[in-house]
């Protein structure tokens, strides 16, 4: 979702962020690649953090719902609002520094058009940007 956050457009919801301390944790640390609980024990850490943390995935193949459905699975409780894809980090630092080069193509799945649409980006005329 596109919000302004701090003068910038921003792909993704820092609403849900706290002033307090975040924990961030990385998808690779929580889950294995056959989407099993790296560490079973980590599971009641997030029941204990509410909603104080982000999880950061390097992942721009999976939607963010596919990515938090994985982690339902392995018995994290964690909505996908919760997960910042390094797509989502490209979108946020492009729309920063070029607001006006929004025209894109891509080579890439479903999930990767969807966060570029999210993020204003459009398939129309000469591309300023390849996503891969």
């Amino acid at each position: 979702m596109i919000a302004q956050v701090d003068g910038r457009q921003a792909c993704y919801n820092r609403s849900v962020m706290r002033d307090e301390t975040t924990w961030i944790f990385t998808t690779d640390t929580l889950i294995k690649e056959d989407g099993s609980p790296r560490d079973i024990e980590a599971r009641a850490l997030f029941q204990y953090l509410k909603n104080d943390y982000m999880i950061l995935s390097f992942s721009s193949v999976h939607s963010r719902q596919t990515q938090a459905i994985r982690l339902q699975k392995a018995g994290f409780p964690v909505s996908q609002e919760r997960i910042y894809t390094s797509l989502m980090a490209a979108c946020d630092e492009i729309r920063h520094d070029w607001p006006d080069r929004v025209r894109m193509d891509m080579i890439g799945t479903k999930a990767m058009e969807e966060t570029l649409r999210l993020a204003g980006f459009s398939r129309r005329g000469k591309p300023d940007w390849l996503f891969v």
